[in-house]
């Protein structure tokens, strides 16, 4: 997989103790390279997959005008390891174990600063997860628990526990609870012209409450949630940043049906998200009250088409307010054979100008192209 993305920002700011006044545009542009290589094995009641990824991404931030290396440089690369077993002991038990590694090594970049700590680069993170599923007439227990040593932030452990009931055929109650644990990435820590070098780790507690239906013409759900973070992990437009105390509470509806060859997908979602930082509570920076989905896709023959429609609320940061917007994608799918596909994708397909961050331009029309084959 590869691709190269590219976009300009006003850099501009106003006099001050620091100097004088400063007008400028800059360039962010993204180079990513990557190969990755699936191994699948199955035979009976066993599963296990190995999946191995390489990949290199360089960021760059200079003035308009001037060459890309005469800016802020990072250049990453990545090792990406996970190996995956599944094991169905009989027909209520169901077993799953894998481990997994990641290493981030920054080739270039910041270097300089008396932040940078050469013996946290490369950093290393080894996980060792486990998972059970047990089903007895009409509940269905599942309990997973995960534990990840990471060279730079240490040994974590998080768990999740989730129950369904189906009380009346087609009809399921969902219950589930649990923690979970986000290292910065190097690209969160050193981001060329936004460093941030003394993020912390993000730490959370999700609960959720679901209720769906299944029938001959219609699939739907309706989910409670409230997400409790501690140093959520945030682009502020400045860079990345922690933020103290976070709390996101909502409910999602999801709808799923056909019309003649084309599958939907709806959803919608209605959002409270708080930042409790500072002894108050405002709207967290950049994240909407509202969002909407719709995927639809159809199938003719060796061909697979779909659309898809995004909606986001407004967004605030501070007082300034982001308006609404709206984009829509299209995908298409065709199967050489049954092993080789070739996939394309139109993002943001009638070039819709909007603002994710203040001050900061985001990507017009997008187009990729990616093939997988499969041994």
């Amino acid at each position: 997989m590869a691709y190269d993305n590219e976009g300009e920002y006003d850099n501009s700011y106003a006099a001050s103790s620091w100097g004088p006044a400063s007008h400028e545009e800059k360039v962010g542009r993204t180079e990513f390279r990557s190969i990755n290589t699936n191994l699948a094995y199955s035979e009976g009641d066993l599963t296990s997959t190995l999946d191995l990824t390489y990949a290199e991404q360089d960021n760059y931030d200079y003035v308009v005008g001037k060459s890309k290396k005469s800016g802020g440089i990072t250049s990453i690369n990545q090792i990406n390891a996970a190996w995956l077993n599944s094991y169905r002991v009989n027909e209520q038990l169901a077993l799953g174990a894998g481990v997994d590694y990641r290493r981030e090594e920054l080739d270039e970049g910041y270097t300089g600063s008396h932040y940078y700590k050469p013996e946290e680069n490369p950093r290393e993170n080894y996980g060792v997860s486990v998972i059970s599923q047990y089903t007895l007439d009409s509940w269905t227990l599942e309990a997973s628990a995960r534990n990840d040593e990471n060279s730079q932030y240490g040994n974590n452990t998080t768990w999740q526990a989730a129950a369904g009931w189906a009380f009346l055929d087609n009809y399921e109650i969902k219950a589930s609870y649990g923690t979970a644990f986000r290292a910065p990435t190097f690209l969160d820590l050193y981001y060329p012209g936004y460093e941030a070098p003394n993020l912390k780790a993000e730490d959370s507690q999700n609960t959720e409450l679901t209720l769906e239906g299944s029938h001959s013409y219609l699939d739907w759900s309706i989910t409670g949630f409230i997400n409790k973070i501690d140093n959520m992990l945030m682009w502020q437009g400045s860079g990345m940043t922690n933020i103290g105390e976070a709390e996101i509470k909502g409910v999602e509806l999801g709808l799923g049906f056909d019309t003649s060859i084309v599958t939907h997908q709806f959803y919608l979602d209605w959002k409270d998200p708080v930042d409790k930082s500072n002894g108050k509570e405002q709207q967290l920076a950049y994240r909407s009250k509202q969002g909407a989905k719709w995927n639809a896709f159809a199938e003719f023959g060796d061909w697979v088409l779909g659309s898809q429609y995004l909606y986001q609320g407004e967004r605030f940061n501070g007082a300034t307010r982001l308006a609404s917007y709206s984009l829509w994608n299209f995908t298409a799918e065709y199967a050489v054979s049954p092993e080789f596909k070739v996939k394309g994708k139109l993002s943001n397909a009638f070039n819709k100008d909007y603002e994710m961050y203040s001050g900061y331009a985001t990507p017009g029309r997008e187009y990729f192209v990616s093939a997988t084959y499969q041994f």
